[in-house]
């Protein structure tokens, strides 16, 4: 089978789950199984869970998801239901992260921030326009808030699936967070380290990928709270 067709065949698979034994014994299961995982395929693989558990519960669902994967779970679960409803629907899933998701709901509203910048694309100015709408839902300063979920999706794009490849660096190491309002300063330290390790280093870290980190967060926050947060 293609990777396409195999991930088709998980999510029919955790679809028929869901229905048999209710959301939350299924994501246990799930999480049993991918458990040890490489971090990269675990998360595609929580997003495909999302994608079943959205398709058989709905928003209901969130309930269900957990920061586990990178919040693969919550990425799927957000993403469908902004693509399904727009972004009016963003101030009811952030009451949804408040009233239902009561062990994580910050984690909740970084999955948003996912499904927000994956709405608009790409592109700085969709960047700016994603950091508008969470913004104008008074998040708190958090480094799992709305925020940190669309710089994140910014540079590595998990909402456009396996296929999706992570922002080049054609701008810099240290954009967009050397040209960012300084409110969402924190937000954006918080998700560029995860950056820097894809697109210098892949998959083999090592010391000297470690020192060169080191190195990068000084030149993007010396002097400023959001140095601690980088490292």
């Amino acid at each position: 089978h293609s990777p396409a067709e195999s991930l088709q065949n998980q999510e029919t698979y955790w679809q028929d789950r869901i229905s048999a034994m209710g959301g939350e014994a299924a994501y246990a299961e799930f999480m049993s199984i991918v458990a040890g995982k490489d971090p990269l395929q675990e998360h595609e693989l929580a997003h495909v869970f999302g994608d079943a558990l959205y398709k058989g519960m709905g928003e209901s669902g969130l309930t269900v998801c957990s920061g586990q994967a990178s919040y693969g779970c919550f990425h799927a679960m957000v993403g469908h239901s902004i693509a399904e409803h727009g972004l009016s629907e963003v101030s009811s899933l952030v009451m949804r992260c408040y009233t239902s998701v009561s062990i994580e709901p910050m984690s909740c509203q970084h999955g948003i921030g996912h499904g927000i910048m994956g709405h608009f694309g790409y592109s700085k100015e969709d960047l700016g326009k994603a950091l508008a709408v969470c913004k104008d839902m008074a998040v708190p300063d958090s480094i799992d808030s709305c925020y940190s979920g669309v710089f994140m999706e910014y540079s590595m794009r998990t909402m456009l699936g396996g296929g999706a490849s992570v922002r080049p660096a054609s701008d810099g190491l240290l954009a967009p967070c050397d040209s960012v309002e300084p409110q969402y300063l924190r937000a954006c330290a918080s998700q560029q380290p995860r950056w820097w390790m894809q697109v210098l280093g892949g998959q083999a870290p090592d010391a000297a990928l470690y020192e060169k980190l080191g190195g990068l967060c000084n030149k993007l926050a010396e002097g400023t709270p959001a140095l601690r947060t980088c490292f």
